[in-house]
């Protein structure tokens, strides 16, 4: 991958990470490969819970298959992790209902173009080594 497919790919990921911690109300951030946590301040004032993604592959595999399964695979594979919470506690905590809220037409032209680079190029080919502050399988941690 070249610099600036690295540079596009870390931006929609960002965008991506930003416009789901915004629908959950700011419980949700998410820490990203490069070790950037992003997410909106939270609306109840208490810290959010961190989502942590390990590589671009596995944001690409979430999108391509949303749900439990994919979820489960990179949580066990240890590519996706939900910092010091169990995936049970969260689930319990986040309020649903706002994910179950349609998405207005801004937010899903923000989705879209943040979904298609990291479908081009968050495969096996990214090389997250290649962002700027990685330190690790998750910086920060």
């Amino acid at each position: 991958m070249t610099p600036a497919q690295n540079e596009r790919l870390g931006r929609a990921s960002r965008a991506l990470a930003q416009l789901v911690s915004a629908k959950s109300g700011g419980q949700i951030a998410f820490r990203l490969w490069t070790g950037e946590v992003v997410g909106v301040p939270p609306e109840d004032g208490k810290p959010p819970f961190e989502i942590r993604i390990s590589s671009p592959a596995a944001l690409r595999q979430l999108i391509l298959k949303p749900g439990i399964e994919s979820a489960a695979q990179l949580y066990a594979a240890g590519d996706f992790d939900f910092g010091d919470v169990h995936p049970i506690e969260l689930l319990k905590r986040v309020d649903h209902t706002r994910f179950s809220r349609k998405l207005d037409w801004r937010e899903k032209l923000a989705a879209a173009r943040s979904v298609i680079p990291i479908i081009r190029h968050g495969g096996r080919y990214a090389d997250p080594m290649a962002f700027k502050g990685q330190a690790g399988r998750f910086a920060g941690k």
